[in-house]
């Protein structure tokens, strides 16, 4: 069984937020643990890279069965996805899940307010969107199947 593709790119612009805050910790070569943005909660992602197969215990996973951003995060840290490290600076203390429930789970609108910031503070918008999108792309070109059974997420903030 295949994961779903992302329907947005905002699960990428939280994977990179986790990068920046050092949030994820890999445990060995096929497992790490990544921290929520309240960090009362953490996820357990496992990959298989010889089968392409990943799991995580998040929400996105659990109950839409779709690939998120815990998991982007560890195929970011491990290097499976490459990408421009410079624009790490700009996504440090974003806290994600407070900006999503001010704009009721509206996701892009909260990514725009977070770009909007960077743009204020100096950041290069063109070059971040540059570097996000291709990670989004080759994120829908992967073909990332189930690693074992769906797993319950944390239940706290």
């Amino acid at each position: 069984m295949y994961w779903k593709q992302p329907k947005d790119i905002h699960i990428v612009y939280e994977a990179i937020s986790v990068l920046a805050d050092k949030r994820i910790s890999l445990i060995d070569n096929t497992k790490a643990k990544c921290f929520s943005t309240s960090g009362n909660k953490y996820y357990e992602i496992e990959y298989d890279p010889e089968t392409e197969s990943i799991m995580s215990n998040d929400n996105m996973a659990y109950y839409v069965r779709q690939i998120s951003y815990p998991m982007v995060a560890y195929l970011l840290i491990t290097e499976r996805i490459p990408f421009d490290k410079d624009i790490l600076k700009h996504f440090k203390d974003i806290k994600w899940k407070d900006i999503n429930q001010k704009n009721k789970n509206n996701y892009m609108k909260s990514v725009d307010e977070v770009l909007e910031g960077i743009e204020k503070k100096g950041g290069n918008i063109l070059l971040i969107k540059e570097n996000i999108e291709r990670i989004f792309k080759e994120i829908s070109v992967l073909k990332l199947k189930y690693l074992g059974k769906l797993k319950v997420p944390p239940n706290v903030y």
